[in-house]
């Protein structure tokens, strides 16, 4: 119970951080998220046992490139094209690598891009549809907690059939899907309250998001079992590090960017 609390007021918190300052402006919110990658970054860097400063002045730049007035979108096209190219990587990587052979050569790439480029697309969320406000980010955000916070109770309660069993001994079949259901219902509330897109849209952008956030969280549970650690840090207590609470974020950023700009194109 007292983990489950701590856990609890702790994922309470971060997420006030995160809405709060989505709330309050787009510059304050650009800076929470970047001084939460840097974080992850620092744990990620550790992890893989890597210490270099390029990913670091490459993730400020973009950050401080996004909320200049100059920012053009053909360079957060070429972005997305190496994230997603990367994110990919590191999917196939997860599904047909071995574990003792996986991430040996790509310690300069795998912090640039699955990280540090990657994070840039939770702020580009907000400038494909404008017009909407913070809600498209605040909804990326919300879909993707709920999955994770109603997969992890389940499985926890419920779970007997092991999704992943070599990466995450934790997680269940019935858990997945359980934070499949849960987030589709909650992409239906938000259909009735920002009813400029389909039901149709709410419904398969939550069962892609809550899909992505799980193969997130799988990638990550790769990097940390291959160096034997339960925690990528200790700075949120209940829930480990920054790169525990941000790796589905990260990964799924880019997809959910690109889907966005699918949206738009075809609305």
């Amino acid at each position: 119970m007292n983990d489950f609390l701590t856990r609890s007021f702790s994922g309470l918190v971060y997420a006030f951080l995160i809405i709060f300052s989505l709330i309050i402006s787009d510059f304050f919110f650009s800076t929470i998220i970047l001084i939460f990658t840097l974080l992850a970054l620092v744990e990620f860097q550790r992890i893989i046992k890597f210490k270099n400063p390029i990913p670091y002045i490459f993730l400020i730049s973009i950050f401080i490139y996004l909320l200049s007035n100059n920012y053009k979108t053909n360079i957060s096209a070429l972005i997305l094209v190496f994230s997603l190219l990367t994110n990919i990587y590191l999917t196939y990587d997860l599904f047909y690598n071995k574990i003792n052979t996986a991430f040996n050569n790509e310690k300069l790439f795998l912090p640039i891009f699955y990280i540090s480029g990657s994070s840039c697309f939770i702020i580009l969320t907000q400038k494909i549809f404008p017009e909407f406000l913070y809600w498209v980010t605040f909804y990326f955000f919300t879909i993707i907690w709920i999955n994770n916070s109603f997969a992890y109770i389940i499985g926890k309660n419920f779970g007997k059939n092991l999704l992943f069993k070599k990466i995450s001994p934790k997680k269940t079949w019935e858990g997945f899907f359980g934070g499949i259901i849960f987030s589709a219902i909650a992409s239906i509330f938000y259909f009735k309250t920002q009813s400029n897109f389909s039901i149709i849209f709410f419904i398969s952008s939550a069962i892609i998001l809550s899909i992505l956030a799980t193969i997130g969280d799988l990638i990550q549970s790769k990097f940390k079992r291959k160096v034997n650690i339960k925690d990528s840090g200790s700075l949120i207590p209940g829930h480990g590090g920054f790169f525990d609470r941000m790796d589905s974020v990260i990964y799924s950023a880019p997809f959910f960017y690109l889907l966005l700009i699918f949206l738009k194109n075809v609305s």
